[in-house]
């Protein structure tokens, strides 16, 4: 059994981390779904900004907003800071002549709860959500719009980068990662769909949108999801670029990610009708990329115990090496000073941080303790 389990698990890993791309990039290549795009088609949009006690960002926010690339009169820009008490709304006055929009309940009842609101005040033909951290590329609009000429294409969702800064020891780990989403994304993109937006950068049209259950917490897959299932596209375009920082501390950023592995179960849940049938295409890239990657540090566990249990010097090689591992990642993690000197330490040490949010997010769901409001990252 042990043998058994051990292979398994190492297929696993090297299929989700290797195979998986690789069978993704030949895909592409063979069956890629072209898109009647056009820098010429300007359709109204809504930039709508979700903003819950963003007072140090968000006139930068509003000021990347006003300048970028596409005709005013064409673009509406809301924002939505339902719950905030610090001088977020008080910020924005001064912007209030360039007719930006300020919606601001006392009460914080959710993301979604504001989100919504924002939705019934807004008049683009095109949704494009965003969060008042995330700075757009100038030619961000134009870039993802020209794709709705395309009357399959029910979304586009744009490229998330983060600052490199030294200050901030998430920001190699996180800068890597998304770099790594957005060879996927534009893989899946090419095939089919992708397998989930991000709100930071998520343009729909409005006539399409369908407000998602307030009890989900991943809004974004919900959105996709819905859009694949009524049988429209959301595509990915790596020339619309959102940037932000990364979480000051990898605290912050193990909070995030465990929520989103446990709204991601959650999700899986929900649409378990079209995420849980393999033999289709989207199914088994959702699996693929996203539930092996959730599931993951339950595969490593097995896998550890699995190869502990084997007899054979190959095996005890093995066992010494993750040993070795996850003694790195726990050395990184009692000891910022030295994560933050050595780069092997700190990937290590974040890959471990991950993997353990992934399983506690799995846990939370479970139990039901995760809760839909967002723990607020310190900027």
């Amino acid at each position: 059994m042990e043998n058994y389990l051990f292979w398994l698990t190492t297929f696993i890993i090297i299929y989700h981390y290797v195979g998986f791309v690789f069978l993704l990039k030949i895909i592409s290549i063979f069956r890629s779904k072209p898109v009647l795009s056009s820098e010429e088609y300007q359709p109204s949009v809504s930039l709508i900004i979700a903003a819950y006690n963003e007072e140090k960002v968000i006139q930068e926010k509003i000021k990347n907003s006003l300048e970028l690339n596409y005709p005013k009169e064409l673009l509406q820009i809301i924002v939505v800071a339902d719950g905030s008490n610090d001088d977020t709304v008080d910020n924005l006055s001064d912007y209030l002549e360039h007719g930006i929009i300020v919606l601001h309940e006392v009460a914080r009842k959710g993301k979604m709860h504001a989100l919504n609101r924002a939705i019934e005040a807004a008049n683009g033909e095109i949704l494009l959500f965003s969060d008042a951290n995330c700075m757009y590329s100038n030619n961000t609009i134009i870039k993802m719009v020209r794709h709705f000429y395309d009357k399959s294409i029910g979304a586009v969702c744009g490229r998330k980068d983060v600052y490199d800064e030294n200050e901030r020891n998430a920001s190699k780990g996180e800068g890597k990662f998304w770099s790594i989403e957005s060879q996927i994304k534009t893989y899946e993109s090419n095939i089919s769909s992708i397998t989930t937006g991000d709100g930071e950068i998520f343009a729909v049209r409005s006539h399409l949108y369908s407000s998602p259950s307030a009890h989900l917490i991943n809004d974004d897959t919900a959105l996709t999801m819905d859009l694949i299932t009524a049988g429209y596209r959301v595509i990915y375009e790596p020339e619309a670029i959102s940037i932000e920082s990364a979480s000051k501390n990898l605290v912050d950023e193990y909070y995030i990610k465990k929520r989103v592995v446990a709204g991601g179960f959650q999700s899986i849940w929900a649409y378990r009708n079209i995420l849980l049938k393999p033999w289709h295409t989207i199914s088994w890239m959702f699996i693929s990329h996203k539930l092996l990657r959730w599931m993951m540090p339950w595969f490593l566990l097995i896998n550890l115990l699995s190869c502990a249990n084997i007899d054979g010097i190959e095996f005890r090689v093995f066992l010494i090496l993750q040993l070795l591992f996850y003694s790195i990642a726990i050395t990184g993690l009692i000891f910022p000073v030295l994560r933050n000197r050595f780069t092997l330490i700190y990937f290590v040490s974040y890959y471990t941080m991950v993997n353990f949010a992934a399983a506690l997010g799995l846990l939370s769901m479970l139990t039901g303790t995760q809760k839909t409001t967002w723990r607020k990252a310190e900027r």
